[in-house]
């Protein structure tokens, strides 16, 4: 007994000091610092390193000119949390900082709009890369179809019918996850961030390794059989590519690619004859590399329009 005590005070000791390393407390001090020595000049608050890397890619579309700091934070929530914070500000420390969030399933979690924030059409970044349009781009460029339309169509429609399956698998994981953010309950355990634990995947098919969406998705507390009604309908109204998460979407996509790559680069591969000269590189599907070929958002290009601070020469 003795020992369960001095576990949970030691986990709650880490928690703590973790908590402190965080937060926008320490963000808005990490914002101080810069701007002591860059005084003025676009920031641009994201939720993480990854979307400072896609959004690199979306604004350089848009405008190849525009320069701003990145300011990665970590996560959605700080994100708000520091805008409200900066909102508060008597130093005007808020001014010309902007802010980028995804929609998630929460939108803005209560958060009035504003015209400093920019938040995703989709549920999330990922989202806008797990496309057809970038598939072919891929298919084109990273897999050597160059000049094969054909065969593209023959691995677009492979991808399309798998990703419908993935889809139709992790309904109940969304359905589960969109219950906890409408609802506000806390989860027990992080989500998946291995496609093992929602899927196998290979390059014809793709089949569930779940057994049930409460183990993938564990809540602090179950949903009443009301409240699940109640939110059933508005689940269903959602478009599933675009408003289900985009991480375990994109965690498909990246494992089905690979599964592709093998295919591509071995001696009798299922998809056209074998490039004679290039081989595919799996290593190279990264992040960067499919963020380049991804559209932009529904209402970025208006939300950069509306930036007033000067451009750096």
């Amino acid at each position: 007994m003795l020992n369960q005590v001095q576990n949970t005070e030691q986990e709650d000791y880490l928690s703590v000091l973790k908590a402190s390393r965080k937060g926008p407390a320490v963000l808005k001090a990490r914002l101080v610092t810069f701007r002591s020595s860059v005084p003025s000049g676009l920031v641009f608050a994201f939720e993480g390193d990854d979307d400072k890397i896609v959004y690199f890619h979306w604004i350089k579309q848009i405008d190849p000119n525009l320069r701003y700091e990145p300011f990665p934070c970590d996560g959605k929530k700080d994100v708000l949390d520091l805008k409200e914070m900066l909102d508060r500000d008597l130093n005007n420390l808020g001014k010309d900082v902007y802010f980028f969030v995804d929609r998630d399933f929460d939108d803005l979690r209560g958060m009035s709009e504003s015209k400093a924030v920019f938040m995703t059409d989709s549920y999330s970044i990922e989202n806008h890369i797990v496309e057809e349009a970038v598939l072919d781009e891929l298919l084109k460029n990273e897999f050597h179809f160059h000049a094969q339309p054909e065969c593209r169509q023959k691995v677009a429609a492979v991808f399309s019918n798998l990703y419908d399956t993935f889809i139709d698998i992790t309904k109940p994981v969304n359905f589960r996850l969109f219950l906890a953010r409408r609802l506000n309950i806390e989860l027990r355990a992080p989500l998946p961030t291995k496609i093992s634990r929602l899927a196998d995947v290979s390059l014809l098919e793709v089949t569930a390794t779940a057994d049930d969406a409460s183990v993938v998705v564990q809540l602090k507390r179950e949903p009443s059989g009301d409240e699940i009604a109640v939110l059933r309908s508005d689940f269903e109204a959602l478009s599933p590519k675009t408003r289900y998460r985009g991480k375990f979407a994109l965690m498909f996509f990246v494992s089905w690619l690979h599964a592709l790559a093998d295919d591509r680069n071995g001696s009798a591969p299922r998809f056209g004859p074998r490039a004679s000269t290039s081989k595919v590189h799996p290593q190279r599907l990264t992040l960067d590399t499919l963020a380049s070929k991804s559209r932009v958002p529904e209402g970025l290009r208006d939300f950069l329009a509306t930036l007033s601070a000067p451009v750096a020469a």
